[in-house]
C-alpha cells in the first residue's frame, strides 16, 4: 500500500489542479498533505481556495479539517466552510457583489417622498428627487458561511450609499448606511 501511496502522491503532484471557473476566479486544488489509500479508501486531501488570477491574495481563515474517512461509502466528497467562504471573500474583493438599485437599472423608482418617513432630513434637504441605492460588499467583513447546530447561516454585509439624483444625472451621496443580511437554510 504504501508503495501505491508513493507513486499516487508522485502523480498527483504533476496534475494543474488550478482549475479557472472564469475569467475572474479560479480555483486551487493543490493538495494539502499527501493522498492514502489503505485498500478500502482512497485520500486526497485539496486546498479548494479561490482565488483572482490577476491579484492573488490568501482568504482569511483557515480551512477545516476534514474527516479521513466517514462511512463505507466508495466515494466521498467533503467541503468545508473554507470552501465557500473563499469564494465570497475573491467574489467581494473583485467587486462582483456591487450592484445599484435605481429607476434605470433595476426599474425600482426610490425617491425622497417615499422614504420620507424613514429618513426625514433626506427629504428636507432633496425635496421630489430621485434615489439610487449602491450595494457594495464591507471590504473588511466579506460574507461567510458557517455550520451552526445542523443549520447554514449565512451572513452578507454591504454598505450602502444612498445617493440623490440631481437634474444634470450626477449623483449626491446623502449618508452611508452598513448593513448585515443574515438568514438562516
Amino acid at each position: 500500500i504504501s508503495g501505491i501511496n508513493t507513486q499516487a502522491a508522485a502523480f498527483i503532484e504533476k496534475l494543474n489542479l488550478d482549475i479557472p471557473v472564469d475569467s475572474r476566479e479560479s480555483v486551487d486544488f493543490t493538495l494539502t498533505e499527501p493522498p492514502t489509500c489503505d485498500g478500502s479508501y482512497f485520500t486526497m486531501p485539496v486546498k479548494g481556495e479561490f482565488y483572482t488570477p490577476a491579484h492573488r491574495t490568501p482568504s482569511p481563515g483557515t480551512p477545516g479539517t476534514m474527516p479521513v474517512v466517514a462511512g463505507g461509502n466508495q466515494l466521498q466528497l467533503f467541503m468545508s466552510e473554507w470552501l465557500f467562504n473563499s469564494a465570497a471573500y475573491t467574489i467581494a474583493t473583485g467587486d462582483q457583489l456591487h450592484f445599484l438599485v435605481d429607476k434605470q437599472s433595476t426599474g425600482i423608482a426610490l425617491d425622497t417622498n417615499t422614504l420620507k418617513a424613514i429618513f426625514p432630513e433626506l427629504y428636507n434637504a432633496y425635496p421630489n428627487r430621485a434615489v439610487a441605492m449602491n450595494f457594495s460588499p464591507d471590504a473588511a467583513y466579506p460574507p461567510t458561511l458557517q455550520s451552526l447546530s445542523g443549520k447554514l447561516n449565512v451572513t452578507a454585509p454591504f454598505d450602502i450609499n444612498v445617493e440623490v439624483v440631481m437634474d444634470d444625472g450626477s449623483l449626491i451621496s446623502a449618508f452611508i448606511m452598513s448593513a448585515n443580511f443574515a438568514f438562516d437554510m
